[in-house]
C-alpha cells in the first residue's frame, strides 16, 4: 500500500533512525503518541508483532490504544482488534500488543516480539526492560527494533538515563517547539502552565533535556519573603485564615492569617481535642475577623464543625482528593497556585519568627509527575524526613493564599493588623 503521511521533522527522524535502539527522548507536545502509533501501525503491515508497554491498563487504553485506531483509520488500513485485551491484527500475522506494566511478569509470557515500545519509559522500572529483552530473541526476520520513549527521568541512576550513555543507541530530543502542528495559543498555554516551576523540571518536562535532580527539584527555590510594616493597597482582598489542624503526636496545628500577598500573622499551637481546636479559633476571629476559613480536611478534619459566626465562609480542603486534569492532588494544586505569587510580604516581627523555618518547609517541597501523567508535590511524611518536623507553616500558608481572588462579600470585625506571631 502507499501511505502518505504528514510527520513532524522529529517523528520522521525517529521513524527512519536505522539503530537497534533509538530514545526518544520527549518533551510535552512534541506528537510522541502519534509518532508510537505511526510506528506501530507500519511494523504491523509489514507482518511483524509490536509490544506496546507503558505504566497501566487506563493509560494504554486511553492514549496510546485510542491514538493507534485513529491513525488506522486516516491510513484506511483493515483490521481487527480486541478491546478487551488491546490488541490489534492485520495481515497474516502483523499484530500491535498494549500490555501493562502494573505487573512486569506479564510480559514474559510473550514470545517472537519484532517491536518493542516503551512508552512513559521514566515512569517504568527497569524490570520490564529487563524481561522485554529475552523475548525478542525469535523475530520474524532476525531482526529486532527498540523505542524508549517519554520525558526524561530525575535521577541519574534510572535505568533510561544510564541508556542514553550507550554508544548503541540512538537518542534523539523534541520539544513542544519541534511540532509546527500545534497551534500558538497552545504554545502559549504551555509555557504559561510551566512559567513557575523549576528550572530543571522544565527543561525535562518541556524540551526532555537530560537535567539530573537528585531527590526532587524545589518549587520554591527563588521564592522570596520579604519584610513589610504597612499592608496598603491589600484592603480588596478578604482576610483568609489557613489552618492545619495537628495529627496525633507531636504535631501542632498552624494557623496563618493573609490578606492578598501579606502574611498578617503565623500562630502554632497544641489542640489535643476538638474543643480547643474551636478556642484557638475564636480567638483569632476576635483578632482578626477573617471572612474565610480553608483548612484541611484531611483525616481529623474530616469531623469538626467549627462554632463560627455565620459570615464566615468555611471552605474544608481535602488535600488528598484530585486536584484536576493537571494535578495529582489538591495539596499540589493548591502549592502551584501559591507558587505563582513568586514572594509574599511579613511585618518584621512576623518574619524574625517564622521566616527561616517556612522557607525551609518550602524549600523541602519538591515536584514531580507521576505515573497518570500528573504533577504532584513531595508528600508531608517525606518531608517531616528531610527536616525533622511536619510542613505545617507551609501547608497553612498555601490553604491561605491558593485563592485570593476571592473577594469578601459580607461585613467582619475590622483587623489587628499584624498582630500575629
Amino acid at each position: 500500500m502507499n501511505i502518505e503521511l504528514t510527520m513532524t521533522p522529529k517523528q520522521r527522524e525517529v521513524l527512519e533512525s536505522t539503530a537497534d535502539i533509538t530514545l526518544f527522548s520527549a518533551g510535552r507536545g512534541c506528537g510522541k503518541t502519534a509518532m508510537m502509533a505511526i510506528i506501530s501501525i507500519l511494523n504491523m503491515m509489514k507482518n511483524k508483532r509490536v509490544l506496546v508497554i507503558n505504566t497501566t491498563y487506563s493509560r494504554l487504553k486511553d492514549s496510546s490504544f485510542y491514538q493507534t485506531r485513529k491513525f488506522l483509520g486516516k491510513m484506511g488500513i483493515p483490521y481487527q482488534s480486541n478491546l478487551t485485551d488491546l490488541k490489534f491484527y492485520s495481515g497474516q500475522n502483523g499484530e500491535i500488543i498494549h500490555v501493562s506494566a502494573d505487573n512486569p511478569e506479564d510480559i514474559r509470557s510473550y514470545t517472537s516480539i519484532d517491536v518493542i515500545i516503551f512508552d512513559e519509559s521514566a515512569s517504568l522500572s527497569e524490570d520490564c526492560w529487563k524481561l522485554a529483552i529475552p523475548i525478542m530473541r525469535d523475530t520474524t526476520d532476525g531482526n529486532f527494533k527498540i523505542y524508549v520513549v517519554g520525558t526524561p527521568p530525575a535521577s541519574e541512576n534510572h535505568w533510561v538515563a544510564k541508556l542514553a550513555k550507550r554508544e548503541d543507541v540512538k537518542v534523539i530530543f523534541g520539544s513542544y517547539l519541534d511540532n509546527p502542528f500545534n497551534s500558538e495559543k497552545y504554545t502559549r498555554m504551555l509555557e504559561k502552565e510551566y512559567e513557575h516551576y523549576p528550572y530543571d523540571f522544565r527543561r525535562r518536562e518541556l524540551f526532555g533535556e537530560f537535567i539530573f535532580t537528585e531527590g526532587g527539584a524545589s518549587l520554591f527555590d527563588d521564592f522570596r519573603i520579604e519584610q513589610s510594616t504597612e499592608c496598603s493597597g491589600q484592603n480588596e482582598f478578604p482576610i483568609v485564615c489557613g489552618l492545619d489542624i495537628a495529627g496525633p503526636g507531636r504535631d501542632m496545628t498552624c494557623a496563618v492569617i493573609s490578606r492578598g500577598n501579606h502574611v498578617l500573622g503565623i500562630y502554632i499551637r497544641k489542640t489535643t481535642n476538638e474543643i480547643s481546636l474551636k478556642h484557638f479559633l475564636r480567638e483569632l476571629f476576635t483578632i482578626y475577623g477573617f471572612s474565610i476559613l480553608r483548612y484541611d480536611s484531611t483525616g481529623l478534619g474530616t469531623m469538626i464543625v467549627f462554632d463560627l459566626p455565620s459570615s464566615v465562609l468555611i471552605t474544608p480542603v481535602n488535600f488528598a482528593t484530585a486536584g484536576g486534569e493537571r494535578f495529582n492532588n489538591m495539596r499540589t494544586a493548591m502549592y502551584s497556585h501559591l507558587r505563582r505569587k513568586n514572594g509574599i510580604f511579613m511585618h518584621p516581627d512576623i518574619y524574625a519568627e517564622h521566616a527561616e523555618a517556612l522557607l525551609l518547609e518550602l524549600k523541602a517541597t519538591t515536584i514531580e509527575e507521576k505515573e497518570n501523567k500528573k504533577v504532584a508535590v513531595t508528600k508531608k511524611e517525606e518531608i517531616k524526613k528531610k527536616i525533622g518536623r511536619s510542613p505545617d507553616r507551609a501547608d497553612a500558608l498555601a490553604l491561605a493564599m491558593s485563592h485570593i481572588e476571592v473577594k469578601r462579600t459580607k461585613p467582619h470585625i475590622a483587623p489587628r493588623v499584624f498582630g500575629g506571631r
